[in-house]
């Protein structure tokens, strides 16, 4: 790219980037010369966009922004990024102080010439990079420690708002309740920016993004070549949405229909899953560290939308998908468990490697099920002494007493959009 053609390029992105109605993110990025910034996240959620919203909220004038996805870009060497920061300057008679690289696998060696750039400690620098070809960690290992990894995810219920333009007032009368649990219904059915766009293209984006997670994340980066094995995993774990999957019955299932699949191969496609982002596995909380990482996890799609549009309608079990993204914004994938002494608690927070909040999920709280999400809350409270307890619904509001013991009640509604 000659200094005409670069010009060209980067007053066309500022043009377009103008133009463009680019919706604010509630993502906390404190931009760093000391390391590198890697967004990383599954496909669609929105790493492009929080690049714009870095540009937007600093000066146009002073960011490099660079996608290499762009057939301007095409067999673009390392060697080509360094001279095109230096005709930068040339063109524009500053240094850029934000680069900011989309994509950036696709150029052979870029760790190299990010690592140099980074070296000067002249730029703030953030990349990108798609899961077919380039995981998180790899991120981290090719950068030997210079980068931090911001992941990004689907829309928050805020952000889903905003999205919707529709705005909280400071006061909630019941009507304005009312339109809240309504886009919250429809929230449920996906929270990726494109579908909370355009409802309409929500069974178009699902098969889109369901089949290039299959075909490039998985089958095509770790050469797999049984198409139908990978798609019946995938509608195993998308049944098994909000409980437990177990690779032992899977492959006990396969094996009475005369599958002939090592165990060890489902446990490596259930990773591979994971890595593209596209479900997450919630282990079962012991105080030993090796009981967790061998407890049969409970699994969750990394967006509603993706199990209610292949076939899950259960409310409860679409609340509690819900409720466990928001954990995870909220205390990190990491410190989220589930707990199990005979009846189950859906959700454990752990701070510090200690239990500090209980929560069940359920669409009803009534006389049916209260024994059975009760029960569990108070057993898991005495054997450890944790005594921050909530019960999720979709509308109840209540505190209850069980054995001198608190159970907050609360609407999802309203615990969805408060910070606790």
């Amino acid at each position: 790219m000659d200094r005409r053609e670069l010009e060209m390029y980067v007053e066309d992105k500022y043009e377009m980037l103008r133009s463009l109605n680019i919706y604010e993110r509630n993502i906390d990025i404190k931009m760093t010369k000391n390391f590198v910034l890697s967004l990383t996240g599954p496909r669609r959620a929105g790493k492009t966009y929080n690049l714009y919203n870095i540009i937007k909220a600093n000066n146009y004038e002073k960011s490099l922004y660079l996608n290499f996805e762009d057939i301007e870009l095409v067999d673009t060497n390392p060697k080509d990024i360094l001279n095109i920061v230096k005709n930068y300057v040339e063109i524009f008679g500053n240094e850029p102080d934000y680069i900011l690289l989309d994509e950036v696998q696709n150029v052979l060696g870029w760790e190299k010439v990010v690592r140099e750039l980074h070296e000067s400690k002249k730029y703030h620098i953030v990349v990108t990079g798609s899961s077919s070809k380039l995981l998180s960690r790899e991120i981290s290992t090719s950068l030997r420690g210079r980068s931090l990894t911001h992941f990004i995810m689907p829309l928050s219920f805020t952000e889903y708002l905003k999205f919707k333009d529709f705005h909280i007032p400071s006061h909630l009368s019941s009507t304005l309740v009312s339109k809240i649990k309504n886009h919250l219904s429809r929230y449920f059915m996906g929270s990726f920016p494109d579908v909370a766009l355009e409802e309409s293209l929500a069974p178009r984006f699902y098969e889109d993004f369901v089949n290039l997670v299959i075909f490039k994340d998985i089958m095509e980066r770790y050469s797999i070549r049984n198409s139908w094995l990978i798609k019946f995993m995938f509608k195993s774990m998308i049944s098994s949405t909000s409980k437990e999957f177990s690779i032992h019955k899977l492959y006990n299932t396969l094996k009475s229909r005369g599958v002939d699949v090592a165990k060890r191969t489902l446990y490596q496609y259930s990773e591979y899953f994971n890595d593209a982002f596209i479900f997450f596995f919630v282990k079962k909380y012991y105080p030993s560290l090796r009981k967790r990482e061998l407890s049969i996890p409970k699994i969750y799609p990394v967006d509603p939308g993706i199990a209610h549009h292949f076939g899950i309608r259960d409310r409860g079990r679409l609340l509690e998908n819900v409720v466990f993204l928001e954990l995870i914004r909220r205390s990190g994938y990491e410190n989220v468990f589930y707990w199990k002494n005979g009846g189950e608690v859906d959700f454990i927070v752990v701070k510090n490697d200690k239990p500090v909040e209980g929560i069940q999920v359920t669409f009803e709280l009534n006389d049916e099920n209260r024994s059975r999400e009760v029960k569990p809350l108070i057993s898991f409270s005495k054997a450890t002494s944790c005594k921050k307890l909530k019960i999720i619904t979709w509308d109840q509001r209540n505190d209850l007493v069980v054995n001198n013991t608190k159970i907050s009640v609360v609407p999802l509604w309203e615990w969805i959009m408060t910070n606790h």
